[in-house]
């Protein structure tokens, strides 16, 4: 009966990580934007469904504390990732976040300038 159960927690997380997956690909698809917490969501819970149906000896009842614990790392970890903290003067001077748009146009004008 247990191993029902745990089946069944593993199938309810299977569920979660394609559905993030296909609004992953919904967005690009659409060129929407989303969340690079998101993304690193969806690879985490890729990444336990694999290790949880390779290692049969583990209990598939730990994805119930782990899953909750995958939230609260996406967020946590893109923010690390993708925060630049500037050493010098200078350098926070020049340093400016863009948009989607502004980045794709940056690189379309130094295509065209051959740069």
């Amino acid at each position: 009966m247990l191993s029902i159960l745990a089946w069944i927690v593993w199938t309810l997380l299977l569920v979660l990580a394609v559905s993030f997956s296909f609004g992953i690909a919904r967005s690009l698809v659409t060129k929407r934007p989303f969340s690079y917490a998101i993304l690193v969501q969806t690879f985490l819970f890729w990444i336990m469904l694999v290790l949880f149906y390779l290692g049969p000896s583990w209990s598939k009842f730990h994805i119930l504390w782990l899953t909750p614990t995958v939230f609260i790392l996406g967020p946590v970890v893109t923010s690390h990732l993708f925060s630049r903290q500037p050493d010098d003067i200078l350098e926070k001077s020049r340093y400016r976040k863009l948009t989607g748009q502004e980045f794709v146009g940056n690189l379309n004008k130094n295509v065209r300038e051959g740069k």
